[in-house]
């Protein structure tokens, strides 16, 4: 299910940028809304690439109505990127067809 790319651009992205917690979310900039499914309710996987010998790793866990949360494994507790499903589909989708960021 993971792809290698799509990981590796997701841990350059939180790892070279900083992310602050917005009033907004996404490429649409949606509103943000309370969450039903507490954060510690999750479950959080890595990529099967990423071991505990490597630091530099991104998570992902599904969220409320199938949201895909992100986030850098090295801080649990920071901040995260929330991705719609349709987004995260259009995401994966491209990857498969091969393309790069």
């Amino acid at each position: 299910m993971w792809g290698e790319a799509y990981g590796e651009l997701l841990a350059h992205d939180l790892l070279t940028h900083s992310h602050h917690p917005t009033q907004t979310s996404g490429r649409n900039q949606r509103p943000v809304k309370e969450r039903e499914k507490p954060m510690t309710d999750l479950t959080w996987q890595k990529p099967m690439r990423c071991d505990n010998s490597s630091p530099n790793c991104v998570e992902v866990a599904v969220g409320d109505n199938d949201e895909r949360l992100v986030r850098d494994s090295k801080n649990p507790n920071g901040p995260n990127l929330s991705f719609a499903s349709e987004e995260w589909e259009a995401f994966e989708g491209s990857i498969r067809a091969g393309q790069r960021f």
